[in-house]
This record gives structure tokens, C-alpha cells and sequence, in this order.
């Protein structure tokens, strides 16, 4: 296989694959390729709000973009052999994507990947077409284990469901922890849209507002300006505003998995995004609305079930393996240190010193968080405390027996909007990792930019 050309092939393939959905936009991989194989790594510290919870959300995106290099490596004339969660010494690998030429492909949705977008407009409010509808339905068919795909178009389930959905966008200005996330991650202008590529352009995230009053939308980044209008009962007209949206979709729809594992988050993620894909194909618009099941995963895992040290818990969650089983003792003793090589891509062979390389990579690992502390803090805001707890090693049970950062009405709030969602979406008691709503728009969406990506040759 010529060196050069499958060189060119995978930057191709990646350039176009990163159109792929992940939480807030955070896009967290990275990629090193040697010879005719893709590694796909996961970056911690792209994604560490509360939504995130065990890395789960950043899984199904990377399943989402495993799913946009198949279908691109396929029209490009190559076949891939996926080895999700490899059996491999190397820290923090995904996926090991084995690329070999044969003969090239007219993918359908090939060209569809660039142009799919969540769309958060009103929706027509009429029918899924039955052809439409049993198109998404057979695509649970096309990705195998991929989960189970449930479609609601029941008026009064969905108005049921609508409330529960909608509780997320009242939390928003609600919760100081959720406000600060959501608004510190938001591009404000097209040029920003342009230049920075993460986090979620002020169009995309409000489309049908005016484009004079999209600045007067910094006001409601002030929490101090959204605690004086919540005396009138701004967040609940929010949330009011947000089901009104959900009850405009043809449907909504869930994916639900056997279990909780890795693996089925990233699989789901590749049949959400050949959903997805299929529904931009249709003329279909699809907007996420996992919020309350990612916050309740969150807030009801009991504490006896969380790993002893969050850093060692991220560490075995990215690379699926046991720290029992990791190459060397030393570095078994040192979990930070694991850590900081998905967050700063550092190799522990290109340490200067084994003496140093534990206090080297730790540095690390601060100093980013510390760059994310001021980030935060120059909004106005305080850093979040599931980030600290997160990145600064605190012990993981903290994170499930405290709930600091929700009032105690709001913990009751999630918990019965998640009853609800599991009592409709999930009879047969499955782990349900995304909900979204589908339907028909007037408009079409408009795209919040990604970022090229990083790509390492060996």
C-alpha cells in the first residue's frame, strides 16, 4: 500500500469525519495514525461537565464520528475493521480503525454528513410520512448492537414527555453551575463561529431570535441579571417555551442499550448518528434532549458503586483496562499521571526522568485546569465544582453522596422528570443514552463550526 496516498486518504477522511455531534460541541479526540491504522483517542478534559458523567457522553460522540469514518472510508474504496476498547497497553484508546483498499462505494449519506446540524426551531408539527418513519426505524437493523430505537408520536405521551425534556432549559437559568456552563461555551458572532470551532455558535443555539437582539443575549449570561428575572418567573416560561418546541416535532424518539458499558455507548452513538444522517437525507430536522437522563445519572448512581479516585476511574474508563493490568507498578501507584496524558497527550517514555514524570505530567494536568478556572472566573463566574472534582484527584464518592451544585427541589425536580422519561421511553428497563425530538422545519439549521482535526503520523 503506498505510503503517501493512504497518508492522504486518512486526512481526508478525518477532515470530513469530525463533523461528527458531541456535547457542547467539545469534539474530544484526537487521532495517531500509523501506516494503514487510525487510533482514536479520547481527550479527558475536553468534556468535563456534569452531563459527562464517567465519560459516557464523550463514548457516543465517539461513536458518532467512528460512524462518519466508516461511511467515508467506504466511498473513499476502503474497508475498515473496527476494534473498539482495544486490548492494548496504549492509555486512552477508543478505537483501532485497520483501514485496506478494495472498491469504492456510493455511500447515501456520504454527502450529507457536512450538513447535518441540530436544528432547535419550532417544527411543523404534523405526522412522520410512514416511509419516513419506517426509514428511521430499520436503521436499528443496520448497526448491529447498536440498541434499540424508540419512536413516541402519541399526542398526550409526548406532551408528558415534553414537560420533563423541557426542565432542562428552565435549569439553565435556574442553576448556577448549568448557566455558567452553557454560556461560557457560547461564540457570539459568526466570526467567532469562524475562528474559535467549539462550543455552540448564539444562532445555532437560539435560531429564530432577531439578529439586533442576539447581543442583548450577553444580559442573561449575568446570573445576577437572571436571578432578578427569575421573581417573575422567567426560567419557567423558558421551560414553557421548550415544551411548546418538543410538542412542535412529529415525534420523539430514544435509543436504548443493554447495559451500561463503554462499548454500548460508543455503538449507540453510531446508530444515532446514522439516524441522524438519514433524517438530514429525508429533509428531517433532529434536535438532542438528554439532558435530565445525563443530570439524574449523575445524581442517582450511589456512592458504594463510584471508584475510590476519579482519576484512577477516568484512567480505566478511557482505556478499559485494569490498573492491575498496566505495564508497571510505579505508574499504577500514580494515577494522575494517567489522567494527564488524555488531557495533555504526553507520553510517558518522552518524560525526561522517571523520578520526574509523575510531578511533570500532575503539573500538567493542573495547569490546565487552572487555565479553565480563569476562563471561568473572567466571565464572572466561579469555576464549577464538578470540574475541580474531576481534575483536582478529589475522591470520586464525594461526587455521588453531595449534590452542592443542585438545590435540594432541584435533585426532586430531576428525579421525577427522569421517572417520567423512563416510565414512557423505557418499559423493559434499558439504559437509555440519547433522546431527541424529529420533525419537519420551516428552516434549516445553522451550523455551529468544528475544528480541523489533530492528527499525529508515526
Amino acid at each position: 500500500m503506498n505510503t503517501e496516498n493512504i497518508k492522504d486518504s486518512i486526512k481526508n477522511i478525518l477532515e470530513c469525519a469530525v463533523q461528527a455531534p458531541s456535547g457542547n460541541n467539545s469534539q474530544p479526540w484526537r487521532f495517531v495514525v500509523r501506516g494503514n491504522k487510525i487510533y482514536i483517542f479520547n481527550v479527558l478534559d475536553k468534556d468535563i461537565t456534569p452531563y459527562n458523567f464517567d465519560q459516557k457522553g464523550s463514548y457516543l460522540a465517539h461513536g458518532a464520528l467512528i460512524e462518519n469514518i466508516s461511511i467515508i472510508a467506504s466511498q473513499y474504496g476502503y474497508s475498515t475493521n473496527i476494534e473498539p476498547f482495544p486490548n492494548t497497553d496504549i492509555l486512552g484508546v477508543v478505537a483501532i480503525i485497520t483501514l485496506e483498499k478494495g472498491p469504492s462505494k456510493e455511500e447515501p449519506l456520504f454527502t450529507h454528513i457536512p450538513h447535518r446540524a441540530t436544528n432547535r426551531r419550532l417544527y411543523k408539527k404534523i405526522p412522520l410520512q410512514l416511509e419516513h418513519k419506517t426509514s428511521i426505524l430499520k436503521i436499528e437493523k443496520e448497526v448491529i448492537g447498536g440498541g434499540e430505537i424508540k419512536l413516541i408520536d402519541n399526542r398526550n405521551e409526548m406532551l408528558e414527555l415534553s414537560n420533563a425534556l423541557a426542565l432542562h432549559e428552565r435549569l439553565i437559568f435556574e442553576n448556577r453551575m448549568i448557566h455558567t456552563i452553557v454560556f461560557s461555551s457560547i461564540l457570539w458572532s459568526e466570526k467567532e463561529n469562524a475562528e474559535k470551532r467549539r462550543g455552540l455558535y448564539i444562532k445555532t443555539k437560539f435560531p429564530d431570535m432577531p439578529s439586533v437582539l442576539l447581543p442583548l443575549m450577553k444580559l442573561f449570561g449575568r446570573w445576577s441579571f437572571v436571578r432578578i428575572l427569575n421573581k417573575v418567573g422567567f426560567a419557567k416560561k423558558i421551560q414553557q417555551k421548550s415544551a411548546e418546541a418538543c410538542l412542535s416535532s412529529s415525534a420523539l424518539c430514544a435509543i436504548l442499550v443493554d447495559s451500561d458499558t463503554n462499548k454500548d455507548f460508543l455503538m449507540g452513538g453510531r446508530l444515532f448518528q446514522r439516524i441522524w444522517l438519514t433524517a438530514t437525507q429525508l429533509g428531517l430536522s433532529i434536535q438532542p434532549m438528554t439532558g435530565i437522563p445525563y443530570l439524574a445519572r449523575r445524581i442517582l448512581l450511589p456512592s458504594e458503586d463510584r471508584e475510590a479516585d476519579t482519576a484512577v476511574y477516568a484512567s480505566e474508563q478511557a482505556t478499559g483496562t485494569k490498573h492491575s493490568l498496566l505495564p508497571s507498578e510505579d505508574r499504577e501507584a500514580d494515577t494522575a499521571v494517567y489522567a494527564s496524558e488524555q488531557a495533555t497527550g504526553t507520553k510517558h517514555s518522552l518524560l525526561p526522568s522517571e523520578d520526574r514524570e509523575a510531578d511533570t505530567a500532575v503539573r500538567a494536568w493542573y495547569d490546565r485546569t487552572r487555565v479553565l478556572n480563569v476562563r471561568l472566573r473572567s466571565e464572572g463566574d466561579e469555576i464549577l465544582s464538578s470540574a475541580e472534582r474531576m481534575c483536582d484527584g478529589t475522591k470520586h464518592s464525594l461526587l455521588a453522596s453531595k449534590n452542592d451544585d443542585f438545590s435540594s427541589q432541584q435533585v426532586d425536580d430531576i428525579k421525577r422528570a427522569n421517572e417520567i422519561i423512563e416510565t414512557v421511553f423505557n418499559k423493559n428497563k434499558k439504559i437509555i443514552i440519547m433522546i431527541f425530538r424529529i420533525g419537519y422545519a420551516e428552516d434549516p439549521p445553522i451550523k455551529t463550526l468544528k475544528l480541523p482535526p489533530v492528527i499525529s503520523f508515526e
